[in-house]
C-alpha cells in the first residue's frame, strides 16, 4: 500500500443498492454499456464503440482505490437472493489538501434508471467520501439534457452552481454543461423511502 491508497470496505450497502470495488471480471458489462448509443448520450457523448481490451485495460488502472487514481465501484442492486451489478460509481480528481473531488455515476441497466437507484448510490457514496475520507466538498457534471439527473443529486444536496455554454457536442448538436456541488454540511444523506412489501 502507498501513502495515497485509501481502504474501502467490501461493501457500502443501502436498501436499494450496494458498492462494490470494480473487479476486471465486470468490464465485458462495462464495455457493452458504453457501446450503448442511449447511455452514450446520457454520458455526453463519450467516444464508442470501445472495445473489450481498452475497457479492461481502463478498468485495471482503476482497481487500487487511492489519492490519486481515486475510487471506482460497481453499483449492484439488491433485488432477492443475488445481486446485479446495474451501474458504476466513481470519485476521481481527488484533492487531499483541499478535501474535495469530483464524482461520475452511470446506471448502465436502462429498466434501473428513474428508481431511485442512482439517487441511494450517489448518497451511498458521498457518505463515505465525508464520513471515511474527510472531504469537504464533491462537484460533478452533466449534459444540460439530463434533468432526471439533476433532480437526483438535488435529492441528495447538491445545488446548481453554473454552466458551461456549448461545452459538449452529442450527435451534432451542442449542449451546455451544468455544474453541481456538495459540502459536507449540505449532505442530506440518502432519501427516505417507503418500505418495500
Amino acid at each position: 500500500m502507498t501513502s495515497s491508497s485509501i481502504t474501502l470496505p467490501s461493501l457500502i450497502r443501502g436498501d436499494l443498492v450496494r458498492l462494490v470495488p470494480a473487479e476486471l471480471w465486470m468490464a465485458p458489462r462495462f464495455a457493452a454499456w458504453m457501446n450503448e448509443p442511449d447511455t452514450v448520450h446520457l454520458m455526453g457523448g463519450i467516444a464508442y464503440p470501445i472495445s473489450l481490451a481498452a475497457e479492461e485495460d481502463w478498468v485495471r488502472t482503476r482497481l487500487e482505490p487511492s489519492w490519486d487514481d481515486g475510487v471506482f465501484l460497481a453499483i449492484e442492486a439488491i433485488d432477492g437472493a443475488e445481486a446485479l451489478v446495474i451501474g458504476t460509481i466513481e470519485l476521481r480528481h481527488l484533492n487531499a489538501e483541499a478535501r474535495r473531488g469530483e464524482v461520475g455515476i452511470l446506471i448502465g441497466e436502462p429498466e434501473y434508471r428513474g428508481g431511485g437507484y442512482g439517487t441511494e448510490a450517489m448518497a451511498l457514496l458521498c457518505g463515505f467520501a465525508f464520513a471515511e475520507l474527510g472531504l469537504q466538498r464533491i462537484e460533478l457534471n452533466m449534459s444540460e439534457f439530463n434533468t432526471r439527473a439533476v433532480r437526483a443529486y438535488e435529492k441528495v444536496g447538491f445545488v446548481f452552481e453554473g454552466r458551461q455554454r456549448r461545452r459538449t457536442h452529442i450527435a451534432g448538436r451542442y449542449y451546455d454543461v451544468l455544474l453541481m456541488g456538495l459540502l459536507r454540511e449540505e449532505f442530506r444523506g440518502a432519501p427516505s423511502r417507503e418500505p418495500r412489501p
